[in-house]
């Protein structure tokens, strides 16, 4: 058996030894050096000496010894039909197919093999994007915090820190104030000879405002927040000493006179005043 094998091997080797002398001969009569053709093929010297010399024990597959060849033939002009007939003898198309059946794909020799690219990556930049987005949310949450206190401290006194006040004072009256209520206030307010109740106090509220009102022995008769439109009458209680937080639109009257706002502002938004003394304080 292995005498029939040395005998079907024979003619290959041949056949490769003689298709290397002619590429040699072709190169020679060419003028050209080996290391020439290698950079001309992007193949090493060593493996253009081995196509020449029919020598492919340190070659790649099948398949890419009959490139090689092919290359190098048709680099110095070789007849196409004699190229193809010395391929055919020395690496036979059918023997490159079985070789590529075989192995299932095609094994570049010499070929480093590509690293996957690390899956991990992306969970390192995965969780560095939640990281960023938990750290932009808390930063957003504390700057908001810091601005509710920040405007909750430049409040006014709230009820809660003064006295609290004589809601159930049967002199105390709170009675809602409509639009219509306010413009024909207001035409009371400008007229020259307004009527209203000997001793008593009205107030009305333009805006949402603090509304404190003491009377003559101290007693709080009012100390809260009150809405906007909002009418207040106070009796029989005068002198009557009164501190509206925010005064702008708001109308005040003593017995049917009004008192003068605009001069009981101290600082542009609150106003003071005593109403039933003999001038306004």
């Amino acid at each position: 058996m292995s005498k029939a094998k040395k005998q079907t091997e024979a003619p290959t080797t041949n056949k490769a030894t003689e298709l290397g002398i002619l590429l040699r001969a072709k190169r020679e009569q060419k003028q050209l050096s080996i290391g020439e053709v290698s950079e001309r093929l992007k193949l090493p010297a060593r493996q253009i000496e081995a196509l020449e010399n029919g020598d492919y024990n340190s070659l790649p597959e099948p398949v890419f010894v009959r490139g090689f060849l092919r290359s190098y033939g048709r680099f110095l002009d070789l007849d196409e039909s004699t190229l193809n007939d010395a391929l055919e003898n020395v690496v036979p198309s059918e023997k490159v197919r079985k070789a590529i059946q075989h192995d299932g794909s095609l094994n570049f020799a010499n070929e480093t093999p590509k690293r996957p690219f690390p899956t991990w990556i992306f969970g390192i930049i995965g969780v560095a994007i939640i990281g960023f987005g938990v750290y932009k949310w808390q930063t957003k949450s504390q700057t908001e915090h810091a601005n509710a206190k920040q405007e909750a401290e430049s409040k006014p006194l709230i009820a809660s820190e003064t006295a609290k006040p004589a809601l159930d004072n049967p002199n105390v009256v709170v009675k809602p104030m409509t639009a219509s209520d306010t413009q024909t206030q207001t035409a009371a307010s400008s007229a020259s000879a307004p009527v209203g109740v000997a001793g008593e106090l009205v107030i009305n509220a333009r805006y949402r405002t603090m509304l404190t009102v003491t009377n003559a022995k101290g007693e709080v008769l009012i100390n809260e927040i009150v809405p906007a439109r909002s009418e207040h009458r106070f009796q029989n209680g005068a002198p009557f000493e009164v501190r509206l937080g925010y005064a702008s639109g708001s109308t005040a009257t003593f017995g049917g006179e009004p008192i003068d706002m605009n001069a009981a502002r101290k600082n542009g938004k609150t106003a003071t005043f005593t109403a039933g003394a003999s001038a306004p304080q």
